[in-house]
């Protein structure tokens, strides 16, 4: 038993249009992948500036939270803690009085630190 394998017959205008048609799938195959990369590079950006905004906000959040901690403790600290005012007394001619939530009176008085309350 001898089978002989053939090739299909071609003519030189099947070949030349398979050849166009494999170049026009190329090429639009290559404009789809062009236009997919940039969407990528657009998803990353604004990734990565969604990821830079939400960092410089905690951060500034954080920051706020600390420097309203430093401020209670700071005004805890100097006068060794909060405490009511009698009624009816105001701050004297040496200091100044601020008034903290809940009534308590905090003094600032010859500390050097009341610039920063």
């Amino acid at each position: 038993m001898n089978i002989e394998i053939q090739d299909p017959p071609s003519t030189g205008a099947d070949v030349t249009a398979s050849v166009s048609e494999a170049a026009a799938v190329t090429i639009s195959l290559r404009e789809d992948l062009a236009a997919e990369k940039e969407l990528n590079q657009r998803l990353v950006a604004d990734f990565e500036n969604f990821k830079r905004r939400t960092r410089q906000e905690s951060d500034a959040r954080a920051t706020a939270q600390k420097e309203a901690f430093i401020h209670e403790l700071g005004a805890s600290w100097k006068t060794g803690a909060p405490s009511r005012p009698p009624s009816g007394q105001t701050a004297g001619a040496s200091g100044r009085r601020e008034t903290g939530g809940e009534g308590y009176e905090f003094r600032f008085e010859g500390t050097g630190f009341s610039d920063f309350f």
